[in-house]
């Protein structure tokens, strides 16, 4: 295969790294009400990263904490931005889709989840989860990772297991202490406040 394309939701690290290893990993990002969003072809293994067409009209516009909202700006040709057919009233579209900068590379931008995704705890702190439980998902006893904490003093987790191959192991192990290191890893991706303690975390029953 020349390229493998996904869309429709963030890919885990572990599952994309592995595949970009055989051929080239292509982000393909699409919305109901604009169509396809083109970006250009990843360079250098940077499959995680879009990097915008500028044919397509994109503003990145800074929220909080380094990161940014893509917002689609009309400009002289519409009829490559049809997410202006939808919206004919509209200067700018706010998709609420939130990316991080590359660290180093000008131009090339994560997802890092949506402005709806955002918690927002008791003492006014915020944080995305979203790529927190991506990275928890990566275990494969996790079928599902969900961070609460909403107008709590600090977040939990809700782990349901996938219990097709937790059967499978050896009894007298713990779950939990298990997927720990990949909620160690997690947490060393998101902001201090933003960590979940050993003790928070529950596992989902199995009906």
């Amino acid at each position: 295969l020349k390229r493998v394309y996904f869309g429709g939701g963030p890919l885990s690290p572990e599952v994309g790294r592995k595949v970009s290893e055989c051929t080239q990993l292509v982000s393909f990002l699409g919305m109901t009400e604009g169509g396809f969003v083109l970006s250009l072809l990843p360079q250098n293994g940077d499959w995680s990263y879009f990097e915008w067409s500028p044919t397509f009209g994109i503003e990145m516009e800074h929220v909080e904490n380094g990161l940014r909202e893509m917002v689609l700006c009309r400009h002289e040709k519409p009829e490559l931005q049809p997410v202006f057919h939808t919206f004919p009233d509209l200067e700018c579209y706010h998709t609420k889709d939130l990316y991080s900068p590359h660290p180093t590379i000008p131009n090339l931008w994560k997802f890092h989840g949506r402005l709806d995704d955002v918690i927002v705890l008791n003492n006014g702190e915020k944080f995305n989860p979203v790529t927190m439980e991506k990275v928890i998902e990566g275990h494969p006893l996790v079928a599902r990772a969900v961070v609460v904490g909403l107008g709590r003093f600090q977040t939990a987790l809700l782990i349901e297991p996938s219990w097709n191959k937790w059967d499978a192991v050896p009894p007298g192990n713990n779950l939990i202490d298990i997927v720990w290191p990949k909620v160690q890893e997690a947490n060393g991706i998101s902001p201090a406040h933003g960590h979940v303690m050993k003790n928070k975390i529950a596992l989902a029953s199995k009906d």
